[in-house]
């Protein structure tokens, strides 16, 4: 899920510095500079952005906890996987493995 959320983040990079490039590109040959198609592929560029940050990974051993910003800790645990998230709330991992400062039984 890792390497989706990255080719997820990628691919809207990649859409924007072509949108950047049609347009640097039409301002050195000057010509008459292309709005509507890098404005179209900046905008298309939105969702790969959106879906690649929304994706949050809890690492094996660790498990999370959704904080948002207007009302704190929001209820539930998560665990290790892919977790969608919005981008109103940030997540904090811990670890729930045993170290040899933790008490045993």
């Amino acid at each position: 899920m890792l390497l989706l959320k990255y080719l997820f983040l990628i691919s809207a990079a990649g859409m924007f510095a072509a949108a950047v490039a049609i347009l640097v590109q039409d301002f050195r040959r000057a010509a008459e500079l292309r709005w509507r198609p890098a404005a179209k592929l900046a905008a298309v560029a939105w969702l790969p952005l959106l879906i690649g940050i929304g994706i949050v990974i809890v690492p094996s051993g660790m498990a999370g906890v959704a904080i948002s910003q207007l009302s704190g800790v929001e209820a539930g645990t998560l665990y290790p996987a892919f977790t969608p998230s919005s981008r109103s709330s940030s997540t904090s991992s811990y670890t729930t493995r045993a170290t040899a400062s933790s008490p045993r039984p």
